[in-house]
């Protein structure tokens, strides 16, 4: 048996598994993570349905005893993540953090604090948007130290999708009928607080310089995002660096967690987000 037909057999036999679980959300979502895994390798997985871009409930999660955080992306970094700006854009389908994130996202401060601390080098996430305000998330990541996914395995990846989807929708009917989201805690207000920060002193322009700068854009990506030139974008980020008292990316990210603090949003350990710089 050649290896390719070796893949498919394990893929058949995840969907086979899947389509005996219809009834039982708990089954169903460790055999859609097998699914995937089963084409594409990682080293955890996890399967979840989110509600209005912040509740989350946990239906699966491989290996069981990795502490992810609560919701699956930390709360001060809602606005952040590239993989929230998508959910916010309305798309579904197949995501990479490699096709998502912004050039000289690994340098940045946002992804040591917020991705390799948490035990992630890359990604994928199956995004399916439902009705109400409910998705379902099917997440497979890779540890720090592992390469990153091939473009051959993001293609696969992709290649799922209408299965997953298909079975996601199911996992939301089962959920909604159980009436286990409504049982959530609201999630917090954090619309806008990426506009709200720095607003008392910066110019539109350094504001919007920081927001970027904040999502892990390096300076020419950040010059690319807003037409302008590199040099113009060095020097307004060098103006609200000074103005925010502030020397460093990693500075800069801590103080924008502080700045959440009105929100009643938990900060996590000041010298970790420094050290990230």
């Amino acid at each position: 048996m050649t290896k390719t037909s070796q893949l498919l057999d394990a893929w058949n036999c995840e969907v086979a598994k899947a389509l005996s679980s219809l009834g039982d959300t708990q089954r169903l979502a460790g055999a859609i993570a097998r699914m995937i895994s089963a084409l594409v390798p990682g080293d955890s997985t996890r399967v979840g349905v989110w509600r209005g871009g912040m509740q989350w409930l946990s239906l699966h999660q491989h290996p069981a005893g990795i502490e992810y955080p609560d919701p699956p992306f930390p709360e001060v970094y809602f606005e952040l993540d590239p993989f929230l700006l998508a959910y916010q854009e309305g798309r579904s389908g197949s995501l990479s953090l490699h096709e998502l994130a912004p050039p000289g996202f690994e340098r940045s401060a946002y992804y040591k604090e917020s991705y390799l601390d948490f035990g992630y080098s890359d990604a994928l996430i199956h995004l399916t948007q439902l009705p109400e305000h409910v998705s379902v998330w099917a997440e497979l990541s890779r540890a720090p130290g592992r390469e990153r996914f091939t473009r051959a395995e993001r293609e696969l990846h992709k290649a799922m999708f209408p299965a997953v989807e298909a079975f996601s929708a199911r996992i939301a009917d089962l959920v909604s009928d159980t009436g286990e989201l409504i049982s959530l805690a609201p999630a917090p207000d954090l619309e806008g607080a990426l506009e709200r920060f720095g607003a008392d002193c910066l110019t539109e322009r350094e504001g919007a310089v920081i927001r970027l700068v904040l999502r892990g854009h390096n300076t020419r990506s950040v010059a690319s995002e807003l037409e302008i030139s590199t040099e113009t974008a060095k020097l307004h980020r060098k103006h609200a660096y000074a103005k925010l008292r502030v020397s460093s990316q990693g500075e800069l990210f801590f103080q924008f967690l502080q700045s959440l603090e009105s929100h009643r949003i938990p900060v996590r350990d000041a010298a970790r987000a420094i050290s990230a710089s």
